[in-house]
């Protein structure tokens, strides 16, 4: 909920999982702590309920590998981001799905994201990225 907190008073944290008691959780701890700009919705991966490039930052903390398409689920993000806008990934060694951080780069990279800067340790990392701009064809 800090995120929430910190955000300028006109922002919006967003919060999305497939997992409806996922949310209700997040939905119990909004209320207790009395934030007003929070959102919530269950949905997949792959079909966010968001305006094109409406987000101007994602956090994905231990979910890219838990996702079965990967590419699909970044175009999605790619989809929802500003231009410029930020896409953080966390990865934690303890998770059984842990990919090294190369591997994250390179498929983030391919989604058209371009790598901004890197966190942390081989046991728990954070990579940020920046959205690429569109270009015409």
């Amino acid at each position: 909920m800090d995120a929430a907190r910190r955000l300028a008073p006109d922002g919006t944290l967003i919060a999305v999982d497939i997992q409806p008691k996922m949310i209700a959780q997040v939905e119990k701890r909004i209320q207790e702590a009395g934030l007003t700009n929070v959102e919530t919705h269950v949905a997949n991966a792959h079909s966010l309920p968001l305006d094109d490039a409406s987000v101007d930052r994602a956090f994905l903390v231990t979910v890219l590998p838990e996702i079965p398409d990967q590419a699909r689920a970044l175009a999605e993000l790619r989809r929802v981001i500003k231009p410029g806008g930020l896409l953080s990934i966390t990865e934690e060694f303890l998770d059984p799905d842990y990919p090294f951080a190369f591997e994250t780069i390179r498929r983030v990279e391919a989604a058209g994201f371009n790598l901004e800067r890197r966190f942390g340790t081989f046991w728990r990392y954070t990579v940020n990225f920046r959205r690429s701009a569109d270009v015409a064809h």
